[in-house]
């Protein structure tokens, strides 16, 4: 990415300030001058000072009002693509921040969710349900092939309208600050109530008092029935506000999620490539719908403000007319409620990952049916580009479980990471962090950081145990694709082993792929055995004062150990002998 781009838009920014301040500036003088002529124009009884003030006031301090207000919305809007920029610099080094929402609280082994993780890189929802459907997604990779596919081709076709996407989102920040729930503004629609009998009566009385007094002007009736009218109406009045309860109150929540979605609605008007996504809302005019609804909402609001209820509410059925008019553009509106907040969910997620796919990498996985896992130059997407270290991985025909070695810090959960978060990826229907990705439809299953559970009375060893049961159950009914690390640590070499070769090789009779750490030189022995396992090694370079570490994936079984040097450099004592 340029950063020259960040520059112009800070120089841009800075200028706009200025003459926002410029504007402001001179509002505030002509208003004390022209606000002083105000007061001279009964003593100089000027016709000139008059229309020069009328005109002031008329034209000249509106103009100014609307040029600051488009002034400073030009300033926020900027000052949020900058943002929205510099995160992506700030991705593009390795550095991670949540966007609306804060990290999915639940932390995955592999990186994949929680703090400082790929749901962070990919996060720039807008909505709450888009967030939580990513994080979901990419939980449990629940997308099916057909779905995977489907995104794919959207993301290429949208990419075009990344600007007006990123747009889309900045707009949904100033309306939101804390992020939008679509479902929250759909709910609020739907609780309008319809019409109630007490308000066809008060219109009906209502009716009534405005015949009786046009009788009683004309002399035909005496002016006292129309006062009985004019009271029971007002009575009724009373007992119809009631009846719409809290209904007024969110008539202000309601304005406020039509100035959110109206953005949404007219974007997805204008572009055609968002009919692939959005045909419901593309095909309905929901943008003439939604101003009505805006409509009725701002002059229902106005009945939280007892001063405006009393002047609205005496001699007409004003709050009985707009709740009227507010359920009647609500109802068309609801018939499809839940596929119009389906398709908002899907553009907002569709958009972040556009947005991944425009500045970070644009590489799509395909599907094998065979099992297999080929990429070219893959890499960790949550390490800085110019620290990042690709590798080329190939596993396929009877190969189904691969044994990793070296050293420690050489590199070999980092590699585990690498293949399990981009197979997330492809799992998503995101693009890659590599030249190319051919993999097997697969989920994926891990072991690597367990924690014994004081609270349901299991020792780190049992822990390991269940975990490594639920992976082998997932292997039996359907292809999984699995990392582990360091099988059975919590127990004996010599038990170790036994378990570690006979829970591999179980696995390996199943439609699985499996990547396996280990430091134990007998369980890689299993691939002099059997064809289905391959074994690949990281290996670090001894230097007269430290090591170096290349994070090259090799072929073969590493034969070289660090541990004691790594404890001699940090000033442990070792005994050799």
């Amino acid at each position: 990415m340029d950063n020259r781009k960040c520059s112009r838009l800070q120089k841009r920014i800075r200028y706009l300030t200025m003459q926002l301040k410029k504007v402001r500036e001179i509002r505030l003088l002509t208003g004390m001058v022209f606000g002083l002529a105000l007061f001279l124009i009964p003593s100089f009884k000027s016709h000139w000072l008059t229309l020069v003030t009328v005109s002031y006031w008329s034209f000249v301090f509106p103009f100014l009002v609307y040029k600051s207000r488009k002034v400073v919305r030009s300033i926020k809007y900027l000052e949020g693509y900058l943002a929205f920029l510099n995160r992506q610099i700030s991705k593009q080094k390795g550095i991670v921040e949540s966007g609306f929402y804060q990290s999915h609280t639940e932390k995955n082994e592999l990186n994949i969710t929680g703090p400082n993780s790929l749901y962070d890189f990919i996060n720039e929802f807008w909505s709450f349900e888009a967030s939580e459907k990513v994080a979901e997604q990419l939980s449990s990779q629940i997308i099916s092939e057909k779905e995977i596919n489907q995104r794919q081709r959207w993301i290429q076709a949208m990419n075009p309208l990344m600007f007006q996407l990123a747009k889309l989102r900045i707009q949904m920040q100033h309306f939101n600050p804390k992020g939008f729930r679509i479902q929250k503004a759909f709910e609020d629609l739907a609780e309008i109530k319809k019409p109630q009998k007490i308000e066809f009566v008060t219109v009906g009385i209502w009716v009534l008092f405005v015949g009786s007094g046009i009788a009683s002007l004309l002399g035909f009736i005496p002016s006292s029935v129309s006062f009985w009218f004019l009271t029971t109406f007002w009575i009724l009045q009373i007992i119809s506000v009631q009846s719409r309860g809290m209904q007024f109150f969110r008539a202000l929540d309601i304005e406020s999620a039509m100035k959110s979605l109206m953005p949404c609605f007219k974007l997805v008007k204008k572009a055609p490539d968002l009919k692939l996504c959005c045909p419901e809302i593309s095909k309905t005019n929901l943008v003439k719908k939604f101003r009505r609804i805006q409509i009725y909402s701002n002059l229902l609001s106005i009945e939280t403000h007892i001063l405006a209820t009393l002047i609205a509410n005496a001699l007409l059925p004003y709050h009985i007319f707009v709740s009227w008019g507010l359920s009647a553009s609500v109802k068309p509106f609801l018939e499809n409620k839940e596929v119009f907040a389906k398709e908002m969910i899907d553009l907002d997620i569709l958009s972040s990952l556009v947005f991944l796919f425009s500045y970070h990498t644009q590489t799509f996985p395909s599907f094998s049916e065979q099992l297999q896992i080929s990429a070219n130059k893959i890499y960790l997407p949550l390490i800085s580009r110019q620290k990042v270290v690709k590798n080329d991985f190939h596993m396929g025909g009877d190969q189904k479980i691969t044994l990793i070695t070296g050293s420690n810090m050489s590199g070999k959960s980092t590699f585990l990471r690498t293949l399990a978060q981009n197979q997330a990826l492809a799992l998503l229907g995101a693009p890659v962090f590599a030249d190319s990705y051919q993999t097997v439809y697969a989920p994926i299953q891990s072991c690597i950081n367990i924690t014994d559970s004081v609270m349901m009375s299991y020792s780190y060893f049992l822990s390991e145990v269940k975990k490594l049961k639920e992976i082998y159950e997932s292997v039996k009914s359907h292809k999984t694709i699995y990392f582990l690390d360091e099988l059975f640590r919590g127990t004996n070499q010599k038990e170790r082993i036994i378990a570690a070769r006979s829970y591999l090789l179980e696995l390996g009779k199943y439609q699985s792929l499996g990547f396996i750490t280990t430091h134990d030189k007998e369980i890689t022995e299993l691939s002099d055995k059997s064809n289905i396992f391959k074994t690949c090694y990281f290996e670090e370079d001894f230097g007269t004062d430290d090591i170096s570490f290349s994070y090259k994936v090799k072929e073969g079984v590493a034969n070289s150990t660090n541990a004691l040097r790594i404890l001699k450099r940090e000033g442990l004592p070792v005994y050799e002998g």
